[in-house]
């Protein structure tokens, strides 16, 4: 209620016409918000860490954790990244972590998890940009290794289901970024990042892979990342090597803010998104067992534009889970915001009222 009070008064006292007068000047890589880690995912009845001997449960402790359905992160606990790891079954793309042994998810698949996330934006249509990183997991999984199903073969159906969707007014594609430049990279260095106004009520989508998918895809676009509907991403290291510019990539990554704030500075300095986690090891890990927020602080510090976390809301049986400090749900990023940011402008949020609707759950355990 405090917190409700709070954001009225301050908007009280304002001069606010519309958004675009108090945020114009605050671009997309000037704030902060919270992201979920492999925001689908949710335990099976039976999960190995609970039905294995200690020794060997153990190395499944990072699986431990659930997630409530995409409205409710976003509407309820103030997600705006969310993570989807996906396979590809028959025209679809279903979406779960390992098959036989970590398959549970919160939505069928891709098609009906963005369409839960458009639906969300439909009814909230001035939310900031959402990011969507997208990750294939086929290589990770022995079932599709064994029969070759690969989402890299069908990135023109991917592409389709994420259009078809989100709907082709949400996506905010890299060719609206690059605009009249000959490339993404020099949007960012000549003008920056589009603004918060400019993305408000869309979706930038992410090609979270930097493996060899990434070259599929970029092949799938004619070797122009401009072409693609998904942003690629760079790793650290080949962006302080000089050899991100084959993929354009203005999305990046670090593992862990404790050891790497300085890294995460000046990939921020240099105009990138940089993401990274506040936690680990899932409701088992040191941060929710011990309620130790050393690494989310780090991670809140660095300045990395999303921070990602298992642990979104109040768990009732611990301490820790991860707010972003003052957010609304996000905030003015402490580390590059421009002089006069408010981060109550940034988006005019108030959290949805919960529901007491268990979250449905689902587990590809049938072939398809």
């Amino acid at each position: 209620m405090m917190g409700i009070l709070s954001m009225l008064l301050v908007l009280l006292f304002l001069p606010m016409p519309s958004y675009a007068q108090e945020v114009e000047d605050v671009r997309v890589n000037q704030i902060q918000m919270k992201g979920t880690h492999n925001s689908y995912h949710v335990l099976r009845p039976f999960h190995p860490y609970r039905i294995l001997p200690i020794w060997m449960g153990e190395s499944f402790l990072p699986w431990d954790y659930e997630h409530d359905d995409m409205a409710t992160q976003l509407g309820q606990h103030g997600v705006r990244s969310i993570e989807l790891d996906i396979h590809y079954r028959k025209g679809k793309f279903p979406v779960y972590h390992i098959y036989g042994l970590d398959d549970g998810s919160n939505c069928e698949d891709l098609e009906v998890c963005l369409s839960e996330i458009r639906d969300w934006s439909d009814e909230n249509p001035d939310h900031h940009v959402l990011m969507l990183y997208i990750e294939p997991k086929d290589r990770d999984d022995p079932k599709d290794l064994a029969l070759r199903r690969f989402v890299a073969d069908h990135f023109d159906e991917l592409e389709a289901v994420i259009m078809d969707s989100l709907g082709a007014d949400k996506v905010y594609t890299p060719q609206q970024f690059r605009g009249e430049y000959d490339s993404l990279l020099d949007r960012v260095a000549a003008e920056g990042w589009p603004t918060v106004d400019e993305t408000r009520g869309m979706v930038m989508v992410v090609w979270n892979d930097p493996d060899e998918d990434r070259d599929h895809y970029l092949e799938y676009g004619d070797d122009i990342p401009s072409n693609l509907v998904m942003f690629l991403r760079s790793t650290r290291e080949e962006i302080f090597e000089g050899e991100h510019y084959n993929y354009d990539g203005v999305f990046t990554s670090i593992d862990d803010a404790k050891e790497e704030e300085d890294q995460a500075n000046l990939l921020i300095e240099m105009g990138f998104i940089v993401r990274t986690s506040a936690d680990d090891r899932g409701l088992k890990g040191d941060q929710a067992r011990k309620g130790d927020r050393s690494l989310a602080d780090a991670a809140l510090k660095s300045g990395a534009q999303i921070v990602t976390t298992d642990i979104p809301n109040k768990h009732e049986d611990f301490e820790y889970w991860l707010d972003i400090p003052d957010g609304r749900p996000s905030r003015c990023n402490p580390v590059n915001a421009p002089d006069g940011c408010i981060s109550e402008l940034i988006e005019l949020w108030v959290p949805d009222e919960p529901e007491e609707e268990p979250v449905e759950k689902m587990y590809w355990d049938e072939e398809l």
